[in-house]
């Protein structure tokens, strides 16, 4: 896509603010950008996520907008669960983007169980 807006490496680092070396490596597969670099990306070229991780053909009509629990008409308490239950897919996201193993995700899994067992028994 960089190429195709006619951007040099160093002009779409500038807008990420990061090295250009660091996007180099991104495109020659070297490494990864984290998930909130992919989601300012979609932003930047107008696309969706999807597009970007080749998980659609359809760059899709992206607005830039998000949807949070906040613009939701319902509780205050659904809201703050309906929050903590985005941060656990963040995390399982992030999982993903650092290539963890099955283990490390179950891992990962029963550490989320575990502050969800720690948070109801402060209610």
């Amino acid at each position: 896509m960089r190429i195709q807006k006619q951007l040099t490496q160093e002009e779409l680092a500038q807008v990420l603010k990061i090295q250009r070396g660091t996007l180099a490596n991104w495109e020659i597969g070297r490494t990864e950008p984290d998930l909130a670099t992919i989601s300012h990306l979609a932003d930047y070229f107008n696309v969706s996520v999807d597009y970007l991780l080749g998980r659609s053909d359809d760059p899709g009509n992206f607005t830039g907008k998000y949807i949070t629990p906040d613009d939701l008409d319902i509780s205050d308490e659904d809201k703050a669960e309906l929050k903590k239950y985005m941060e656990y897919a963040v995390a399982i996201d992030e999982a993903k983007a650092a290539k963890m193993t099955p283990e490390d995700v179950k891992y990962l899994i029963e550490f989320a169980k575990n502050i969800k067992k720690n948070e109801l028994k402060k209610l």
